[in-house]
């Protein structure tokens, strides 16, 4: 791991639903933020390193009817860096994606 943040966090759901079930639930919140990704695959830090790219996979156990939510960042990228120029675009009323649309550094 070259730089950047892995987060696992487990939670108990109410109820029985699937790993199909969050992932719609948490594609449509996401649906409109253009740095986050929602995938199947578990992300990995590799793949937002250098970029303001949040990647989010999540994990049913229904067996425990725990959900397991897996996300990563480059903390410096998404982080420090730009979290602070995506802050003053939505400020000035800039696209808050200018200046930051290019892509992670491979490898």
């Amino acid at each position: 791991m070259t730089r950047g943040i892995l987060v696992s966090a487990y939670a108990n759901l109410n109820g029985s639903k699937t790993t199909d079930d969050i992932l719609d639930i948490y594609t449509e919140f996401y649906k409109d933020e253009p740095f986050v990704d929602v995938s199947k695959d578990l992300p990995a830090s590799k793949n937002a390193s250098g970029s303001n790219l949040c990647q989010i996979s999540v994990v049913v156990d229904p067996r425990t009817e725990r959900l397991t939510v897996f996300s990563v960042i480059d903390n410096l990228g998404k982080g420090m860096v730009g979290q602070a120029i995506q802050n003053m675009n939505i400020m000035f009323g800039y696209d808050e994606t200018t200046g930051l649309t290019m892509p992670g550094i491979w490898p």
